[in-house]
């Protein structure tokens, strides 16, 4: 035998040799140190095997251990318990062992427990604290098993409160998936989670997406979301088909700090992206009470307030289910349910006498974000009012809100201009300007349910200043100015007769039918000071009739105090020339006929000479400009003011007394129009 070869088997065989006597000797806690020093170095924190280690002699040997102990490190956290395992089995590849590997083909974990927790200071026990030298790659792992883990977190920095069951299920390929269900309190409110993921060892992958399947409930707001995430740690590379629906959208702001208005229950379906702290709600689409609603929205939380910008659009737009932001009634019903708030809201409005909207700003989310978001609306639907569509553009800068521009289709015309609300001091201050355009005084008919009584086209303007933080407040004590005007329209002979009180020809148009009348002016302007309305000019002036107006209306105590009285321009027997009165509320007006009817000395000269001035300043406010000579109301002033005699310029200098028998002053004969059961909020 040749000496190489004697050698060659002795070498083996001494070798087989001592393999079989450590096999022997070998006992297999003398792994426990080196096990635990290899898992200490990996996790960061200090992990102690309490039970026995056992394994079996095979290239692939399994080797099992019980009740593992993670703890933090001693300098770090006094040895605070973090977590327990009580049976693992690891797997291991000897043959790869010779390579200078370390492979594990398979883990196994029974009942695990982490208990993680992170203070209000941010310190956590999560963090991982990992040498230097850990740039190496970890351990090559094949399949991980998990049954009954269990997950408590405590964070005290988020409010959060979770405890959760964890396990790992196999797929048709064999690949455990980790599935996650969990409950618990989420910024004090109830939360509820049901997670699913790819395999746990994918998590490690930051460069392929990750497979989730989320279904989280928060309070009233429950999130379903299916797709793919490249860093689940760190949320980023998010694209995720995502429903996001709730009881009101109001609820996300303590969620996700995201400064949502108040709404009905509401249903949005979208896709979920994320680009480093920039998130994006893409093409969205769902309802927001009896609303659809479309759009995209992004929210970039790299900056020291969240900026929300996007577009919104809806085919057809409820005003009652925009009523929950500045606090109207919204209604109470719906195909989608009704909330808290609205029902709320509807209950008190049906015990209060007022009507204007008093719902107080949020001051606490409207200066927590800046905005920049359009809202169109192609049908705008409220009952009763002529409205059409909506064109909103909303932006928010540093407390400072513009509603701008601002542009609702009313009766055939548009109403444009803007509102601005400046929240940066605890007064808050409010801006109203907006001009009304080509309105359609049949159409405002036909929707009050009063058809054929008229026709013209309406301009006017709204501006006003007022302060507090709701509508009703800041038109409570608003300064400024309402004016509009009517030209070039007919107006039924049969209502300005009953104005009049004209029994005789009242009686004849509803017999024999009623007719118009050309109206060559009107003109309501008021003067707003403190939150009164002061009407400078109240008049309608038709070939038959001049009807002109007195009084004041108070936005503060929604209260009407004013006086019609008409003057025929024909003459008739029974013509009573009895002024009427219109008191009461906004919410319940009161009709009435003053005892006391004062005449004007001077004829319809001399009354209509005391408005010219008025309605002259009237039309520079409401069309400076434009066609303003030869209008039908700068005709109708030209033309008094060639005719009037010296009696009645005489007349016009006399001082007109406020009226009397008005409802502030108790004196008169006044009926309430109570509402009926059509007018009552529904239930």
């Amino acid at each position: 035998m040749p000496r190489s070869l004697r050698i060659s088997l002795y070498v083996l065989a001494s070798l087989a040799g001592l393999i079989v006597l450590v096999a022997l000797l070998f006992q297999w806690n003398w792994l426990k140190a080196p096990i635990e020093a290899r898992l200490g170095r990996a996790t960061g924190k200090q992990v102690k095997i309490v039970g026995d280690v056992h394994g079996e002699w095979h290239w692939h040997p399994r080797i099992v251990f019980d009740d593992v102990q993670i703890s933090e490190p001693d300098w770090q956290g006094n040895g605070t318990k973090v977590g327990q395992i009580e049976h693992t089995e690891i797997v291991v590849s000897v043959p790869a062992l010779f390579r200078g590997a370390l492979e594990l083909p398979e883990i196994k974990l029974i009942k695990p427990e982490l208990a993680l927790v992170r203070h209000a200071d941010g310190s956590a026990n999560w963090t991982l604290d990992l040498p230097d030298d850990n740039s190496g790659s970890g351990p090559k792992i094949g399949n991980l098993q998990i049954e009954h883990g269990k997950l408590a977190l405590q964070d005290a920095l988020k409010k959060i409160g979770i405890e959760s069951q964890v396990q790992t299920v196999n797929d048709k390929d064999g690949n455990g998936r980790i599935r996650i269900t969990g409950h618990g309190t989420y910024k004090d409110a109830k939360f509820e989670l049901k997670f699913e993921g790819g395999s746990v060892l994918n998590l490690r992958d930051t460069t392929q997406p990750y497979k989730v399947n989320v279904d989280a409930v928060a309070g009233r707001t429950h999130l379903t979301a299916v797709g793919t995430v490249i860093d689940p740690v760190q949320m980023a590379g998010l694209n995720l088909l995502t429903t996001l629906e709730g009881e009101n959208a109001a609820d996300l702001f303590p969620i996700a700090g995201i400064a949502a208005p108040d709404t009905p229950p509401y249903k949005l379906t979208g896709t979920l992206l994320r680009k480093g702290k920039i998130f994006t709600f893409q093409k969205f689409d769902g309802t927001v009470g009896d609303s659809d609603l479309q759009g995209t929205l992004q929210f970039d939380a790299g900056r020291e307030r969240m900026l929300i910008s996007g577009n919104l659009h809806s085919k057809q737009l409820k005003l009652k289910d925009l009523g929950l932001v500045v606090g109207a009634p919204a209604g109470t019903t719906s195909r989608r349910g009704t909330n808290t708030e609205q029902r709320v809201v509807a209950e008190r409005f049906r015990n209060s006498d007022r009507v204007l909207p008093d719902a107080p700003l949020d001051f606490a989310r409207i200066r927590s974000v800046d905005a920049d978001v359009t809202l169109k609306a192609q049908t705008l639907e409220a009952p009763g009012l002529p409205l059409e569509d909506l064109d909103l553009g909303i932006k928010l800068d540093n407390s400072l809100l513009g509603l701008k521009p601002l542009k609702v289709g009313v009766a055939g015309g548009r109403a444009e201009g803007g509102i601005v609300i400046d929240a940066r001091q605890d007064r808050v201050k409010t801006e109203y300007d907006l001009r009304l355009r080509g309105f359609k005084f049949e159409e405002i008919l036909r929707r009050a349910g009063v058809p054929g009584h008229g026709d013209g086209t309406i301009n006017g303007r709204i501006q006003l200043v007022g302060t507090g933080n709701s509508i009703r407040r800041s038109l409570g004590n608003a300064d400024g100015q309402i004016s509009a005007v009517m030209e070039g329209g007919r107006l039924s002979s049969l209502a300005t007769e009953l104005v009049g009180l004209d029994i005789a020809e009242a009686i004849g148009f509803a017999i024999t039918g009623d007719k118009t009348y050309p109206m060559r002016c009107a003109v309501a302007d008021f003067n707003v000071r403190d939150g009164i309305m002061d009407p400078r000019a109240l008049v309608i002036d038709t070939t038959d009739t001049l009807i002109v107006g007195q009084g004041d209306i108070s936005l503060r105590r929604e209260a009407l105090d004013l006086r019609i009285e008409a003057n025929p321009k024909d003459v008739s027997p029974l013509t009573v020339r009895t002024p009427i009165t219109i008191g009461g509320t906004f919410k319940y007006p009161a009709i009435g006929v003053d005892p006391k009817p004062l005449l004007i000395k001077g004829g319809i000269a001399a009354v209509l000479s005391v408005v010219l001035t008025p309605v002259g300043a009237a039309l520079a406010f409401v069309d400076p400009g434009e066609g303003a000579q030869d209008s039908d109301c700068r005709g109708m002033i030209n033309e008094a003011n060639t005719r009037m005699t010296p009696a009645a310029q005489d007349a016009t200098k006399q001082a007109t007394p406020k009226p009397q028998g008005s409802p502030r002053t108790g004196t008169g004969s006044s009926t309430p129009v109570k509402p009926d059961k059509h007018s009552q909020p529904r239930h």
